[in-house]
């Protein structure tokens, strides 16, 4: 009997032995799984970088004009998004849209000063500050969708050109893109030729806009986006000099009757960094990240949105009645002159003694046919 209990005993002793194993070795399971992935070379450095908890969250801060619910804006997201997976949650960017950390005018100041590590930027808001970059604003060049625009300007930002690299000194330029080609838009006139336009009151943002509207015969208004649905619904205005992504975030369509194409001009917009705040970043991940989420295919992205945005923009405004012009070849030759003269002062006040801006210029055309074909 007593034989018999410490049979008993031993064999439930083994059992809860065999229990324990088993126990431990459904755990030891899951974290052999992750290391051996990492061991046999079947996930890239990228998956083992995604698997492991970070010992630090790197926290940026991105700034936009933009409301949340404005697509550009969601690209945003999905670009903060893909680094923080990329970086296995390690690196997070946090967007704060609707100029809540700093207006679209502020936005360059901002990530100077550190209110803000990130901005999301249009040039032509910054006069003088980004001339190289701002090549592609000059009048008619021909660029005519976001993806021509956005792949001239990426070859220009990475060509090494030494006085374009010196308005990046201080930053880490993330993205680059332009708008769509700006049309002149009115609302009960249409501009079929340079006679047409003459005495409109048309909408500008400054720079190039504001210097050919006034060129051709028609008054400059300077007025943020935000008002110009007002100011055609007052009739202080006769129209603007913008793109269709403005007439869709401000639903113009009721207000303006006539699109023509000139084509005018193009603005680019950048995702700056600020240098010291992107350089805190471990090496590790920023060299994942630009692996992983930067280089062409983004800026390309981005400008994919932007083609998408006028497309949508363009078949709603043709709903609404709109009438859609595009300019003879005669027509088209009435606005040169004036353009000829622009990119000529252009040249002339860019040029120095190290720094041919007429070869720059030249450079920028037969990057623009290479692209617009």
């Amino acid at each position: 009997m007593k034989r018999s209990r410490n049979l008993i005993c031993l064999l439930l002793a083994a059992l809860l032995v065999v229990a324990l194993f088993a126990g431990c070795g459904s755990t030891s399971s899951g974290t052999n799984s992750g290391t051996s992935t990492a061991q046999t070379g079947t996930g890239s450095a990228s998956s083992s970088t995604d698997t492991k908890t970070p010992d630090k969250v790197y926290e940026l801060s991105l700034t936009t004009a933009d409301t949340a619910e404005d697509p550009k804006e969601q690209m945003l997201e999905k670009f903060a998004a893909d680094v923080l997976e990329a970086t296995g949650g390690a690196v997070k960017i946090t967007v704060f849209p609707g100029g809540t950390l700093a207006s679209g005018k502020e936005s360059l100041d901002a990530i100077k000063n550190g209110v803000a590590d990130i901005a999301f930027l249009y040039t032509t808001n910054f006069p003088g500050q980004f001339p190289m970059t701002d090549v592609v604003n000059l009048p008619m060049m021909g660029i005519n969708t976001s993806a021509v625009g956005t792949s001239v300007l990426w070859d220009l930002t990475h060509a090494g050109i030494e006085a374009l690299d010196a308005e990046f000194a201080n930053y880490k330029l993330l993205a680059c893109i332009t708008c769509a080609d700006s049309r002149i838009n009115t609302m009960n006139k249409p501009v079929t030729c340079l006679d047409d336009l003459k005495g409109l009151k048309i909408r500008v943002t400054s720079g190039t806009s504001s210097d050919m509207i006034a060129a051709w015969g028609a008054t400059p208004v300077t007025i943020s986006s935000s008002e110009v649905f007002s100011a055609m619904q007052k009739n202080t205005i006769d129209g603007g000099a913008f793109d269709m992504t403005l007439v869709k975030a401000q639903s113009l369509y009721d207000l303006i009757n006539y699109y023509t194409t000139v084509p005018f001009f193009v603005g680019p917009w950048l995702l700056l960094a600020n240098g010291d705040a992107w350089n805190e970043i471990p090496q590790e991940y920023r060299d994942i990240i630009e692996e992983k989420v930067l280089g062409r295919d983004l800026s390309m992205y981005f400008a994919s949105v932007i083609d998408g945005l006028i497309a949508e923009a363009d078949s709603v405004a043709a709903e609404h009645g709109a009438t859609f012009i595009t300019l003879t070849d005669e027509a088209r030759a009435e606005f040169m002159p004036a353009v000829e003269e622009y990119r000529a002062n252009w040249v002339k006040n860019h040029t120095t003694a190290t720094f041919d801006a007429q070869e720059y210029l030249d450079y920028t055309l037969s990057l623009v046919e290479k692209y617009a074909g």
